[in-house]
């Protein structure tokens, strides 16, 4: 199944296997100091964890706050979602020191 990536270049499978990593990269070393705005942002349920004043790390900002997510779809125009059966696998990304997921 032919797909073009994000840089206009043209990749199958036609001729054999096609492995595709994806790598989601946020600052290392950045932190994200919570405001009053980012708490509104939170479900009521979160709010014993976190604090206006808080520091955290911007991949915890970006997932805990923003709500970003990555997924795969076998044919995004048609909304055709991974099913069971699939080669594709659903897995949750860890870090190096994280405690949570």
């Amino acid at each position: 199944m032919p797909y073009t990536d994000a840089y206009g270049n043209v990749h199958t499978d036609a001729d054999g296997a096609l492995t595709v990593a994806l790598k989601a990269v946020c600052p290392e070393n950045e932190v994200h100091t919570l405001t009053a705005q980012d708490m509104e942002l939170l479900p009521d349920d979160m709010y014993d964890y976190y604090h206006v004043g808080d520091q955290i790390s911007c991949g915890t900002y970006e997932v805990e706050f923003l709500r970003e997510k990555a997924s795969v779809s076998l044919n995004y125009d048609k909304n055709q979602q991974v099913k069971s059966g699939s080669y594709l696998q659903e897995v949750e990304l860890t870090y190096p020191g994280q405690t949570e997921v």
